[in-house]
């Protein structure tokens, strides 16, 4: 027999939770499979991200954000999502751009072995060198 008890943790356990057992938030920093996302600045207005040449879809010609991530960032109001570009010259280029934007006018893929991401084109970011 079900107790009330049985009843109400298989219920918590169908809710949909932002997060599952590969993407992680430890306080303002976000993981996915324990591989660091990003961070959300001090003032809480800015999504802050390293990215390098092998973070970036050829196919698509932009960056992938997780989706995820994307609907957290959009709840908590974060005006900005700023990429920080490692060339292969050593210097970096700014990417900015902000969760709507990426929502919007990304592309949601979903491939084997990685997160669903939506990929945002560089035409949609504010490119700083």
């Amino acid at each position: 027999m079900i107790g009330p008890n049985s009843l109400y943790r298989f219920e918590r356990r169908e809710e949909k939770s932002l997060f599952d057992e590969k993407f992680e938030r430890k306080g303002n920093s976000f993981f996915w499979n324990d591989r660091f996302l990003g961070r959300i600045s001090e003032d809480k207005k800015r999504f802050i991200t390293t990215r390098t040449q092998e973070h970036f879809f050829i196919k698509y010609k932009g960056f992938g954000f997780n989706k995820r991530l994307i609907e957290i960032l959009e709840k908590e109001g974060i005006e900005k999502v700023i990429i920080y570009y490692k060339r292969k010259d050593g210097g970096e280029t700014l990417y900015i751009t902000n969760p709507k934007t990426i929502r919007e006018k990304g592309v949601l893929i979903k491939e084997e072995g990685f997160e669903e991401q939506y990929v945002l084109r560089l035409e949609f970011f504010k490119i700083k060198k």
